[in-house]
């Protein structure tokens, strides 16, 4: 929303806010023979100034650097003042090799930190129309230690934010398979509502992955199998930062391989969850040869 809406929304609270005084000095002087219909109406003030309240706390302060992470062709043009990281070259027709993720994506995410460090605000408004890796990779990049809160546009007018507050500890179900307790990598195995479990089994065993446990992660079959809302996510995200500090309790000199199916807003805050998480390997699923394909190798 626009500075006029949040000005709007903030001479509405105002407006409340002198009629619930006017009641209250009213009640005071009444005392018990306030009439009940004023307790009502100072009852229905209160919860609509936090309604507004709510409304206000999910707007875009002003300030924001506005940055487009973009790897989709149909790109609409964007103000002049907005960071445009247009990678739609790099990812059509199909994805990026590990080469061109070490040679020009990650060094252009690093340009794009740099650039943010010159300005005064810490505030990122991403704008991502972008695969699951470049999401991730973005995350990472912003991630929490480098002092940045990212506002995540995960649809229009509905904001993910990395600050918001997680909905509960462990949102999702995990399940450790051990597959050989002398291979030193793990799998990081989540797919929000599909499930990736067997396309990541196909995957190890044609490509010799090293991998001595795996970790799958769902949610549970009881709740909706879609994420909910940002705290939902930052819940997802936090859960998923605990599991991968686990392992690496198991083995220090070891990669941790991400294979995630979740939204892109997701994907971010899993991103800016991975300090000292590091070397982490991210993957995209080949829809066309319905294979996994190496992505960004974050370290």
């Amino acid at each position: 929303m626009t500075s006029d809406q949040r000005q709007q929304i903030e001479q509405i609270r105002n407006e409340h806010e002198r009629r619930l005084h006017q009641l209250e000095l009213r009640a005071a002087q009444l005392g018990l023979s306030t009439p009940p219909e004023i307790h009502t109406e100072m009852d229905d003030i209160r919860a609509a100034i936090e309604r507004l309240n709510m409304q206000l706390d999910a707007l875009l302060p002003p300030g924001a650097i506005h940055v487009d992470l973009v790897t989709f062709p149909g790109h609409t043009a964007q103000p002049p003042d907005h960071l445009v990281l247009d990678w739609v070259a790099e990812f059509t027709p199909g994805f990026p090799s590990a080469a061109t993720w070490a040679s020009t994506l990650m060094p252009d995410l690093g340009r794009a930190l740099a650039t943010c460090g010159a300005q005064q605000s810490r505030l990122i408004a991403l704008h991502p129309k972008a695969r699951i890796s470049a999401g991730i990779a973005f995350g990472y990049t912003f991630r929490e230690t480098a002092g940045y809160q990212i506002w995540i546009e995960q649809k229009p007018n509905e904001w993910w934010r990395t600050s918001a507050r997680p909905s509960d500890e462990t949102p999702l179900n995990v399940q450790h398979l051990e597959c050989d307790a002398r291979l030193p990598d793990t799998t990081i195995e989540i797919g929000l509502p599909q499930d990736v479990h067997n396309e990541v089994a196909e995957y190890i065993a044609a490509q010799q992955l090293p991998i001595g446990m795996r970790v799958q992660c769902w949610l549970p079959a009881t709740s909706d199998t879609n994420v909910r809302d940002e705290a939902h996510a930052v819940a997802i995200a936090r859960q998923l930062r605990r599991e991968i500090v686990a392992a690496r309790r198991r083995s220090k000199r070891q990669t941790i391989h991400i294979f995630a199916a979740v939204p892109i807003g997701l994907a971010v805050l899993i991103g800016t969850q991975l300090n000292t998480c590091e070397p982490v390997q991210c993957y995209e699923y080949d829809r066309a040869q319905h294979v996994y394909v190496p992505a960004a190798l974050l370290r």
